[in-house]
């Protein structure tokens, strides 16, 4: 009876230490795969930091702005032929102005403004350029002449669809009055179709295109953008004192009525 009660005791002693066994046991492997698991996550932490990091090595910045100048070549030949600078100076002037910044498609000139249109973006840019750097731009002379009306009437209309808040029946009679439906070779001759004056007397421009477009430009901010957005209270401004313009723009003004606003392969075929 008592070597019983012994081998009980030596029995349940024995369950005790392979129950404790089992739950040490059990810690440890739970403490390996916690471990096993840490360590894998730093791998992958440290991994998409590596991809990370060479992402932002291998960003080609000069690439990035020659693919976008080819993607929209014709607009970008257009207006470096319009303000007379060469694409290669319009391609290091934006690297340099985005140098520190990954180049934004609709911000070339790194203003922290969003443009809605890469024309409007690339005029007030090289605007902006000229006044800042202007040994960049040509000084080369281009007579209007040579040039047909549809073609020049086509600027004003193209313009005027960058320049939303312009009419442009409104110009482009304003431009066919003050010049005689661009008859005038004199006004023609200085790239001067809407008789812009100076203290000189006729302002005269490089080329009919730079001509044109600081014609619709002066409108929108001169006039539109400051509430003179009739012929009546243009005449204020524009010419006062006449008592025949008003009538004269008005009644022009059904020429130009309903003309379907144009893209620049249009514009271009039209040269």
């Amino acid at each position: 009876m008592g070597v019983l009660v012994i081998t009980m005791k030596n029995n349940g002693e024995l369950k005790r230490k392979i129950i404790s066994l089992i739950f040490t046991l059990i810690i440890l492997i739970i403490g390996i795969c916690k471990n096993e698991i840490f360590i894998n996550n730093n791998k992958i932490t440290n991994t998409s930091n590596v991809i990370a990091a060479q992402t932002i090595n291998e960003y080609n910045l000069e690439e990035d702005v020659v693919n976008f100048i080819n993607d929209n070549k014709d607009i970008f030949n257009f207006y470096s032929n319009t303000f007379g600078i060469s694409i290669n100076n319009i391609k290091e002037s934006i690297i340099i102005d985005n140098k520190d910044t990954k180049f934004n498609r609709n911000d070339i000139g790194n203003t922290h403004n969003n443009y809605d249109s890469l024309d409007k973006n690339l005029i007030d840019y090289l605007f902006k350029l000229k006044k800042s750097n202007k040994k960049l731009f040509k000084q080369e002379y281009t007579n209007s002449n040579i040039y047909s009306r549809e073609y020049i009437y086509g600027l004003i209309n193209y313009f005027s669809s960058i320049y939303t808040n312009v009419d442009y029946d409104v110009l482009a009679s304003i431009a066919y009055i003050e010049s005689g439906n661009l008859n005038s070779k004199y006004m023609r001759k200085c790239n001067n179709i809407y008789g812009g004056m100076s203290s000189h007397g006729l302002i005269k421009y490089n080329n009919i295109e730079f001509g044109v477009l600081s014609y619709v430009k002066m409108m929108a901010k001169s006039y539109y953008a400051k509430g003179l957005t009739t012929v009546e209270t243009i005449a204020r401004k524009y010419n006062p004192g006449s008592t025949t313009w008003v009538g004269n723009i008005n009644k022009t003004r059904n020429k130009f009525k309903n003309i379907e606003k144009i893209d620049i392969n249009t514009l271009i075929n039209l040269k």
